[in-house]
């Protein structure tokens, strides 16, 4: 199945050659977005001269060898170069499998992706690093150290990874300097890579090596992954990514929110690369308060401080490949920059389809994004960012397209300022291209002018939080 995903550096092609469930799909999506922004971005600065030199002579011999190797690698994500398949575990050619392997390449060009890819609660490898390393392994790159040790050719699927990662701020030089490059195996199993994960010291057999770090199950007595190549099903060489510990796949986990009618209501959380965790939660875990990292694909690592809440939005039992509308209502209770109580609602309806299962995934529902003073700024908003706000949420469901339901003139697209703490609510819902979060392009979701209760609607979600912005807590109330 071809997949095609859009980004504000052009358009990915990619093929599955194997069916992925709804979630891992998408989270698989998610990874080669981020992979080929990491390129992209990386390239960029590259060309601008604004990469470290001393990046660049650690890992390559000169920049036009990593130049020319990230021009290759993107042009793989435009060309349908990238294909994946679904399979469970990795499994060596005597039959022993191994369940922490997260992804391989096979002999016939394939990118096989495991379970282990879509635990991101356990398992903390940059998955846009995991395909980037992989994608190199396509374009002929056989090596597995931290950095480049070939004097005439470049040859390392890892030195790779690691200049992107350093360039968009994800990994320092000085981690890749302190790991102790273990001799290549082909009898073991091969590199793989964790930049956050413990190490043993220098100077001992295992120096360098990943060392378990407890918490997880599953992975081996001692946790290590040592340097090497495995042998694919069919006998041949197959490059592999490996951690140190693993846990419950993705599919496996999670409770309904609290506040959930459905049973099959899941929120999922956000990382500071605005990408999926993987991980569900309640409501009140999908806030960012204070001070707080947000990764700009465009700007790199920022510092922001005040209030932010989104989350993907996963729930069943829908008709089979219907159009369904989700309406998020909310309310708004907190003090203006005048010390005044304010009261604000908002109610908006989001362009949903099932899939062949049933299941409606929305990414992303955005609920609040306010900025305090920080670095000279004013905010963006007229909200007493020193006061405790309350959020009242409740989300409901209907078969058909937000126009058909509540008729055309009744759905409006981002018609709120950005002083307004209604604003950000709007934004993720009047979304109308495939690109910026919308299902389809030309969806037809947005603000609800007139919100009436239609008599086949489904309750899903009722619940609230009061945030304290002096304490930087959220809590569960009372949703009266």
């Amino acid at each position: 199945m071809e997949t095609l995903i859009k980004t504000q550096f052009g358009l990915i092609k990619y093929e599955r050659s194997t069916n992925f469930p709804l979630q891992e799909g998408t989270f698989l999506s998610q990874s080669i977005k981020e992979a080929f922004v990491y390129l992209n971005y990386s390239l960029s600065k590259l060309k601008k001269g604004e990469v470290d030199e001393s990046l660049v002579n650690s890992l390559f011999n000169d920049e036009e060898e990593i130049l020319q190797i990230l021009e290759d690698l993107i042009e793989k994500f435009k060309n349908k170069a990238i294909i994946c398949k679904k399979e469970r575990t990795y499994s060596s050619s005597d039959g022993n499998a191994d369940i922490s392997v997260l992804a391989s390449v096979s002999e016939e060009g394939e990118i096989k992706i495991y379970n282990a890819f879509f635990n991101t609660k356990e398992i903390k490898d940059n998955r846009g690093g995991v395909i980037i390393h992989e994608v190199a392994h396509l374009s002929g790159l056989e090596g597995e150290s931290n950095a480049n040790e070939s004097t005439s050719n470049p040859d390392s699927a890892e030195a790779v990874k690691n200049f992107c990662l350093c360039a968009c701020g994800k990994l320092s030089l000085e981690e890749i300097n302190r790991e102790k490059e273990s001799p290549e195996n082909p009898e073991e199993e091969e590199q793989t890579y964790r930049p956050d994960q413990a190490r043993a010291p220098k100077g001992q057999p295992d120096g360098g090596q990943w060392v378990y770090e407890g918490g997880g199950s599953g992975g081996s007595s001692k946790g290590e992954s040592k340097g090497g190549t495995s042998n694919s099903e069919g006998g041949g060489s197959s490059k592999i990514n490996k951690p140190g510990n693993f846990g419950p796949s993705m599919e496996s986990e999670g409770n309904p929110p609290k506040g959930a009618i459905s049973n099959t209501l899941r929120f999922c959380r956000i990382d500071e690369s605005r990408n999926s965790t993987g991980e569900f939660v309640d409501f009140k875990d999908t806030f960012k308060i204070g001070i707080y990292r947000y990764d700009d694909t465009i700007e790199g690592p920022r510092t922001k401080s005040g209030i932010w809440s989104a989350f993907d939005f996963f729930d069943s039992g829908y008709k089979p490949e219907s159009d369904v509308t989700v309406i998020v209502r909310l309310d708004f209770e907190y003090f203006g920059r005048d010390k005044k109580i304010q009261k604000k609602s908002i109610d908006v309806a989001y362009d949903a389809k099932s899939d062949k299962d049933g299941c409606v995934k929305i990414d992303r529902m955005s609920i609040v994004n306010l900025e305090s003073e920080i670095n000279g700024s004013n905010g963006n908003s007229t909200v007493d960012m020193k006061s405790d706000i309350k959020i009242r949420m409740k989300i409901s469901s209907v078969e058909g397209r937000p126009k058909e339901v509540f008729g055309s003139a009744n759905i409006v697209k981002n018609s709120i300022s950005s002083a307004d703490i209604r604003y950000y609510a709007q934004v993720h819902a009047s979304a109308d291209e495939k690109s910026n979060y919308a299902q389809r392009d030309k969806a037809d979701g947005g603000i609800i002018k007139n919100y009436r209760k239609k008599t086949n609607e489904k309750d899903i979600y009722s619940g609230a939080v009061k945030i304290s912005l002096t304490e930087n807590t959220v809590s569960e109330i009372d949703n009266n």
